[in-house]
């Protein structure tokens, strides 16, 4: 695994509990996942909002919320809570 110098002051994660996990393997198996799926995802939810598909928004949101909290990304958790919670909401009104 490739040596990464993260300031923990100023980073809005944390590889923390991948870490506690003493396998530096899967700690960049996980990391590299997130890479790869994280454009294809957003490109979905942008899609899903211009198509107006609250239901795909809120799938694609909690599927990302799940894939960054393991990176403890507390800031983009929060948002994607709220962005699953408006898209679940709007999908009730349809």
């Amino acid at each position: 695994m490739e040596n990464f110098n993260i300031d923990k002051d100023t980073a809005n994660f944390s590889l923390d509990i991948l870490a506690s996990m003493g396998d530096p393997d899967y700690t960049a198996e996980i990391i590299a996942d997130i890479l790869k799926e994280t454009p294809k995802d957003l490109q979905a939810m942008r899609a899903g909002i211009e198509k107006n598909e609250p239901q795909v928004v809120a799938r694609i949101t909690h599927k990302l919320k799940s894939s960054v909290v393991i990176i403890e990304a507390v800031s983009l958790v929060s948002l994607l809570t709220g962005i699953e919670s408006v898209a679940k909401s709007a999908n009730q009104g349809l």
